[in-house]
């Protein structure tokens, strides 16, 4: 049983405004680091290839590799 004591009106004061974009924030920035990959420079490009190829074959299962 629940017993409602009071109602107010929605009201966008400074709290509410802050969680608000911050949850939006989180979402986008969630959304940008599922989407995000990480490559490494080992010197040249031709090394940095090698190398990568070489560790995407050794954790075939890594999340964004």
């Amino acid at each position: 049983m629940t017993r409602v004591l009071e109602a107010r009106p929605a009201a966008l004061d400074g709290p509410t405004r802050g969680e608000i974009e911050k949850r939006i924030f989180e979402q986008w920035l969630a959304g940008r680091r599922r989407e995000a990959g990480i490559e490494w420079m080992w010197g040249t490009a031709p090394r940095t290839d090698a190398l990568t190829r070489a560790l995407r074959r050794q954790a075939p299962d890594a999340v964004g590799v």
